[in-house]
């Protein structure tokens, strides 16, 4: 497999909901900043333009072009067309912040390079659909997206947006490592990524970056964490029949066969004995969505649970 060479400075987010966020290039990177779905680097903020600026990573450098956007794009202050970034320049498009900060020599090895198919690329789309590890939602697009990713062992975080916030996944040389959503905390990285597999409205998005793996690693068999909560509409629809809202109060109804039951129906029985609501309920059960609504459904038709 070729490796391709890296550029020798990084882009580090030093603004908004991504502050912290790292942005590595290896040669021939192109990476379009703006407002619109497609672009490598979202910028939330209307005075940005949809495709505002693009970075070209070229022989070691990055080469930053504005692209005739309607509110400039700014280097250390000052307004610029064109720039060769230097460490510590500091980029500002609407209210994004980038620093450009050197990347020391040895400490990131060359990224092999997934190949692009033929055509994938029109001149419509300018550099944005250059890079195909980002793009819209749909049906299917992020299931391939890993594993794309797992087949080209690329190492970085893979961000989805959608309405309800945003979750990343994180990868190792194409090894699943953790992932997580914002707006569930306490959900396992499994559950995370089934959730992010049913996320049909938004955006996803990979950035090269170093990580590191918590504690609850993943699975590196995408298929088969797929599959556990490939039910989960017919089971999703099951449960609404039955229960009157996902934050109604649920209780178990006492029985003295209740200490027989073991495994998953056991485990949800306990939960529900902790917490009032199916929603916290499906949260904390380790398995998967799927498996925890057919579960309560399951107790509430044998009148173990009710409302």
């Amino acid at each position: 497999m070729s490796t391709v060479r890296p550029s020798h400075l990084k882009l580090v987010v030093e603004s908004g909901p991504d502050l912290g966020e790292e942005y590595t290039f290896v040669a021939g990177d192109e990476f379009v900043i703006g407002r619109g779905q497609y672009s490598n680097i979202v910028v939330d903020d209307k005075q940005a333009s949809r495709k505002h600026a693009m970075i070209v990573s070229d022989g070691g450098e990055l080469l930053l072009s504005d692209l005739d956007s309607r509110n400039g794009t700014y280097v250390n202050g000052e307004r610029v067309a064109k720039r060769t970034l230097l460490n510590q320049d500091v980029i500002e498009i609407a209210d994004l912040r980038l620093r450009a900060v050197y990347v020391k020599r040895g400490l990131r090895a060359a990224v092999p390079r997934a190949p692009r198919p033929r055509g994938s690329r029109d001149a419509d789309s300018n550099a944005t659909l250059a890079n195909l590890h980002s793009g819209p939602l749909a049906p299917g697009a992020l299931l391939e997206l890993i594993k794309s990713l797992q087949l080209s062992k690329l190492t970085g975080c893979l961000t989805v947006r959608a309405v309800w916030g945003r979750g990343r996944i994180l990868f190792q040389d194409g090894r699943l490592l953790t992932a997580s959503i914002d707006c569930f905390p306490d959900i396992s990285s499994r559950k995370a990524v089934q959730r992010l597999l049913r996320t049909q409205m938004g955006t996803m998005q990979f950035h090269r970056c170093d990580v590191e793996a918590g504690e609850d690693r993943l699975d590196n068999d995408i298929d088969a964490i797929h599959d556990e909560d490939f039910d989960y509409e017919e089971e999703f629809v099951r449960f609404i029949q039955l229960a009157p809202s996902m934050a109604a109060d649920v209780n178990v109804i006492e029985s003295d066969c209740d200490e027989a039951l073991e495994g998953t129906e056991g485990a949800i029985l306990e939960l529900v004995r902790k917490t009032g609501s199916p929603a916290k309920i499906i949260d904390l059960f380790p398995g998967s969505d799927t498996q925890a609504m057919k579960t309560l459904s399951d107790l509430i038709e044998q009148g173990r649970v009710g409302f």
